[in-house]
């Protein structure tokens, strides 16, 4: 019920915000509209008791230990109790002024303050963002891997920041971000992309080398289970039972806009001449290419999906790649011109991420409940 309560009060606050005309503006009351989803969506989610989420319990044992440890204990390593040394010293913190449930809120509040900044950094439309934020799983897997989806919250402002030339700042995050979980390090291939982000060619690879990784993954895995036995258990995803179901249809709608989003972005930077009568060059080569990485970093998250069927964990670098997917479908619809189509088409992401969403909650790991229940 309280799934329904909060998917209905973005429903209720997006009238209020975006309706208050006789024609829907989504351009108006963006951060207002923000800040009344957030609250909810933060309440829900670090108001939850410790058996809501697979891994909740573990790191409510977890905080209690590590709040009867002292600060000189916990940094001599990069890990204790196999959790980062940023996490823990978060815990920590926290620890001096409360239990594990004000960490929990405190976490909870960071993560979503910083995907809805990502949000209104990126984003035109903010009521889309908030729905596919939902549907896509991302805030559902900070009920369950909250320590990776922060770093993956700090990863994407990262992004952001780069996009916007503020790079000391992208550094900061990213440091952050890589004390978080040891997966954000991993952002340095998504900062050489950057770099190179203008640069077609290479650009133009990435889909290829995509291609490439989901039809051969299961060699390149035995590959590298052969080379570094240490991960050769991950393989044959023996821990996790993975059931893709409905969640092969989401792939292949990403991956079919993404492709069409690839095909399209590499016509309108071949017709560069035409269109800088209207558009300054830098601009739109800028734009095309960012369009163009963003659909290529959403194939990567359906790759990454695929081959965590076969392989354990894998589905999780996948996080990084799934804020982007948002930005794709938002980026999809901008390039159709017919008006009522381009209405068909976002009514028809709303509808059906929604009931993705509620879907998705009808696991046991989601049972609701309160933490003073």
């Amino acid at each position: 019920m309280i799934y329904y309560s909060l998917l209905l009060w973005v429903f209720i606050a997006g009238a209020l915000c975006f309706c208050n005309t006789s024609k829907v503006n989504f351009s108006k009351n963006k951060m207002l509209f923000l800040l009344l989803s957030y609250i909810v969506i933060i309440f829900v989610l670090g108001m939850r008791n410790q058996t809501v989420g697979v891994d909740t319990k573990s790191y409510y044992a977890i905080f209690n230990k590590v709040s009867t440890v002292s600060f000189s204990e916990l940094v001599k390593s990069y890990y204790y109790l196999t959790i980062e040394v940023g996490y823990v010293l978060l815990m920590k913190a926290v620890s001096i002024f409360g239990n594990y449930y004000l960490f929990q809120f405190i976490v909870a509040a960071i993560a979503c303050i910083l995907f809805a900044k990502f949000i209104a950094d990126n984003m035109q439309n903010y009521f889309l963002g908030i729905i596919l934020f939902l549907g896509l799983d991302l805030y559902l897997l900070l009920f369950n891997i909250s320590r990776q989806m922060l770093a993956v919250a700090l990863i994407v402002n990262c992004w952001s920041c780069l996009n916007h030339r503020k790079k000391s700042k992208a550094l900061v995050l990213f440091i952050f971000a890589g004390m978080m979980h040891t997966t954000a390090w991993l952002f340095v291939v998504i900062y050489l992309l950057y770099l190179v982000r203008n640069n077609r060619f290479i650009i133009r690879l990435l889909p290829i080398i995509g291609a490439i990784i989901i039809f051969s993954y299961r060699i390149i895995l035995d590959k590298v289970a052969t080379i570094v036995p240490h991960y050769a258990n991950y393989y044959g995803n023996h821990k996790t039972i993975l059931d893709a179901g409905f969640s092969v249809i989401i792939w292949g709608l990403i991956a079919s806009i993404s492709v069409v989003l690839i095909i399209r972005n590499i016509r309108i930077s071949k017709s560069r001449i035409i269109l800088v009568n209207n558009i300054e060059e830098n601009t739109l080569l800028s734009w095309t290419a960012e369009t163009y990485l963003y659909s290529t970093f959403s194939l990567f998250y359906v790759a990454s999906n695929i081959i965590g069927l076969s392989f354990n964990y894998f589905e999780r670098l996948g996080c990084y790649f799934a804020p982007f997917v948002i930005l794709t479908f938002e980026r999809f619809g901008i390039q159709i011109r017919n008006t009522v189509v381009r209405r068909v088409y976002y009514c028809g992401l709303v509808a059906c991420f929604s009931i993705y969403f509620i879907l998705s909650t009808k696991t046991e790991q989601y049972l609701y409940s309160f933490f003073w229940q």
